[in-house]
């Protein structure tokens, strides 16, 4: 005789199976980054601000090395309000500058002509919120450096975390109510 397997144990299973692949894809965002010198970025950022097929990415390819091309002294990590590094600053020797998203292996915005206009000191920590949104820490809270607005200082919660929190309520209400019907039928 088959044993019939209850359809809430059966939707437990899956939600636990898609909280769990949500989790991993959500946690793989937000990895740390390696070393600014890391020779993945950096072939990445030549690669993408210079082009494939310039002297630049030759002299990388032969050498093995991006000391030629990036000034890492001038280069530095950029923040998210919720202060965890989200993109690398990499200043360019003589001139010229690229944002990397190190999480996505892209450049979100490069100059190899000229240096950026407001991320310009390697001692400040500075945060970046998209395009044109340059930012620094005050008192106040963030202060655009482009146009000089500010930005409430207050906790900045990430509309994934949201989506997160109300996948996770979601589930454990399932749940909650799968548990509630085998009891009541029992």
């Amino acid at each position: 005789m088959r044993k019939k397997i209850p359809l809430w144990f059966c939707l437990a299973i899956i939600v636990s199976i898609v909280i769990s692949l949500f989790v991993i894809y959500w946690n793989r965002n937000l990895r740390n980054p390696e070393d600014i010198t890391s020779v993945e970025y950096c072939e990445d950022v030549i690669r993408q601000s210079y082009g494939p097929d310039t002297e630049q990415a030759e002299l990388f390819y032969l050498k093995g090395s991006a000391e030629d091309i990036i000034d890492f002294e001038n280069s530095f990590y950029l923040y998210s309000f919720d202060e965890k590094p989200i993109a690398i600053f990499y200043q360019f020797k003589p001139i010229g500058y690229a944002i990397y998203d190190f999480r996505k292996g892209y450049v979100k915005e490069c100059n190899p002509e000229i240096n950026h206009p407001f991320y310009t000191d390697p001692e400040k920590r500075y945060y970046h919120d998209g395009d044109c949104g340059y930012y620094e820490k005050t008192e106040e809270g963030f202060r655009n450096l482009a146009v000089g607005t500010l930005k409430s200082a207050g906790k900045s919660i990430s509309l994934r975390f949201k989506i997160l929190k109300i996948f996770v309520i979601v589930a454990v209400l399932i749940m909650v109510i799968l548990v509630l019907r085998k009891k009541r039928s029992a």
